[in-house]
């Protein structure tokens, strides 16, 4: 409890500095990155181990969540993202990061470059996956990796929590980026990661201010990268 809530402790403090920033409240805004920075020198002191390679958690969670909040120390970011993979590859190329990690896990495997695996552990088929949820005769992301064979009727049968990953497919594979300095998607980046593996790809996102869309295919190993943004929105493209 101390390690995650620790880790969500930093989280909040980092984005309400940032709302502060945002809304020119200078003095509120310092006070919150001094103590973020606190916690981040208290918490690393406390949880970093072996030499900067892991997280007393020793779970894929525990890496994920100080890598994806900016909590972990620069210099051991990459060493990290590797034990991450590896407590992966231990579990079969399966998921282990329940609710509070499992939105952020495929940002991070395709921030520090495991795109391919990324691929591979969302298309798992074993227990627990996505897959296997649908072929329980789930319609939707549900609230348990047991999908419809779970004897616990309470729990959703279309739930955010397992779900939220859906971002990364327009975020990452589609390549639609926010860029927080530039309010209302007046100017965006459009960043995706091509793997060859999936062929090709397209995703359409209706912002408010039209439709954003993006598309990208491979010919033969060249992969070809195309999109079309409203009028008034500038982007920012970053291939490769």
């Amino acid at each position: 409890k101390q390690f995650f809530c620790g880790c969500w402790y930093y989280h909040m403090l980092e984005r309400v500095a940032d709302v502060a920033e945002i809304l020119d409240d200078t003095n509120t805004c310092q006070e919150l990155r001094q103590k973020a920075q606190i916690v981040k020198e208290e918490f690393n002191r406390r949880h970093l181990v072996d030499g900067g390679r892991d997280y007393d958690a020793r779970n894929q969670c525990g890496i994920v969540l100080p890598l994806a909040f900016g909590l972990a120390p620069e210099e051991h970011r990459k060493t990290l993202a590797d034990t991450l993979v590896q407590y992966i590859r231990e579990a079969d190329d399966h998921v282990t990061t329940g609710f509070v990690g499992t939105r952020f896990l495929f940002d991070v495997l395709a921030d520090y470059g495991y795109q391919e695996l990324a691929y591979r552990v969302i298309t798992a088929t074993g227990f627990p996956s996505w897959l296997h949820m649908l072929q329980t005769g789930a319609t939707a992301i549900t609230e348990s990796w047991l999908g419809e064979k779970d004897p616990d009727k309470s729990l959703s049968m279309a739930h955010f929590s397992l779900g939220s990953v859906v971002s990364w497919f327009f975020e990452y594979l589609g390549g639609i980026r926010i860029n927080e300095s530039e309010p209302g998607l007046a100017h965006i980046v459009l960043k995706p990661i091509m793997i060859k593996e999936i062929g090709s790809f397209a995703v359409r996102y209706q912002a408010k201010c039209g439709e954003i869309y993006t598309e990208w295919h491979f010919e033969g190993d060249k992969p070809v990268f195309n999109y079309h943004i409203p009028e008034g929105v500038s982007a920012k493209v970053i291939l490769g």
